[in-house]
């Protein structure tokens, strides 16, 4: 939506957890453990929705009129929700029932990785700390990595970085001693394999970031 910013702050997310209650669409979910798409429209009319306190206190301010949400996972550890919303027009009984499918393959695909990350877990707990330490990159060498990985050469990977072809150098070698490896493809292949987060430096913080957006699909 024009002039709404990429994701809410994190009081705005404290705020619409305290309201969540008064969503129709997360009663009914809550209520039932139904996944599938719904729109508010589903459980009540735009009118009574409006005078809601969540209505007023968060979707309003970014002009949310329309909503169609869907639950690709939940579990006792998490929950995952996926929102469109519309301004101008309400969505289609089509449009709501073209996205049964859809939520089924985003099911598919977040239960898959949250498989692959129990297994990578497991891996990590069980590698000794050295070894953790020596598979760990520099920001710059998973930069380097990156380009590489994507057909760079090392001077065009240079000039993209703004470093020399020399330094790209140092830092490939610096990689193929952490790997045990001997050649850029070698280095490649080794870090594509490499489960996600385990070349990255700690970065000491993190983030929450609840994105935000208007439906542009048009369906």
């Amino acid at each position: 939506m024009a002039g709404e910013p990429n994701a809410l702050s994190a009081g705005e997310i404290d705020q619409w957890m305290a309201l969540h209650a008064d969503d129709p669409y997360i009663g009914h979910l809550l209520a039932t453990g139904d996944p599938l798409p719904y729109r508010t429209s589903d459980f009540m009319t735009f009118d009574r929705f409006r005078q809601t306190p969540i209505y007023r206190e968060v979707f309003a301010q970014y002009g949310m009129r329309h909503l169609l949400m869907m639950t690709p996972r939940i579990t006792d550890e998490d929950m995952v929700i996926i929102g469109l919303t519309r301004r101008l027009h309400d969505f289609s009984d089509r449009e709501t029932r073209a996205l049964h499918p859809i939520r089924d393959l985003i099911a598919t695909a977040l239960d898959y990785q949250a498989q692959i990350s129990a297994i990578q877990a497991k891996i990590s707990a069980s590698l000794p700390a050295a070894s953790l330490r020596r598979l760990t990159l520099t920001e710059r060498e998973n930069q380097v990595l990156a380009l590489i990985a994507t057909g760079h050469t090392n001077d065009q990977a240079a000039r993209q970085l703004g470093i020399s072809s020399r330094t790209i150098r140092k830092h490939l070698e610096g990689v193929f001693g952490k790997a045990n490896v001997h050649s850029r493809a070698a280095a490649v292949a080794w870090w594509i394999r490499q489960p996600p987060g385990r070349t990255q430096a700690p970065t000491g913080h993190a983030s929450r970031r609840l994105a935000s957006g208007e439906d542009r699909t048009g369906f």
